[in-house]
């Protein structure tokens, strides 16, 4: 996990972020369920959730990581109740999208 949010923070300038992270060094190891902007299961530290909103981030993601998608539209994305933009066009994903439950969502697109 910490190779893709190291990933994340390098292609879109986190030094230069609001709220940055620090990575582990050397034999240090650094919970990433310890960042602020990061939530995880309680039980496995899998991240769940990652809510980088506001933080001055720059870049764009891969090509190879952002066309990736493929697949349903989980059921669950209806409890993102705080999402503003839902981007999923020119993705290979499949069934519907419930969005009764995004009442905070300004940009949606197919």
């Amino acid at each position: 996990m910490e190779s893709a949010l190291k990933m994340l923070f390098g292609v879109t300038s986190g030094p230069s972020w609001t709220n940055s992270w620090t990575f582990s060094q050397g034999p240090t190891v650094v919970d990433h369920c310890n960042f602020t902007q990061i939530t995880c299961d309680g039980e496995f530290g899998n991240v769940i959730a990652i809510n980088l909103e506001n933080n001055n981030l720059v870049g764009s993601l891969p090509a190879d990581i952002a066309s990736s998608f493929v697949g349903s539209v989980p059921l669950t994305i209806n409890q993102l109740t705080k999402l503003k933009h839902l981007i999923l066009s020119g993705k290979q994903l499949t069934g519907t999208v419930n969005i009764s439950g995004l009442t905070q969502l300004q940009q949606l697109n197919l």
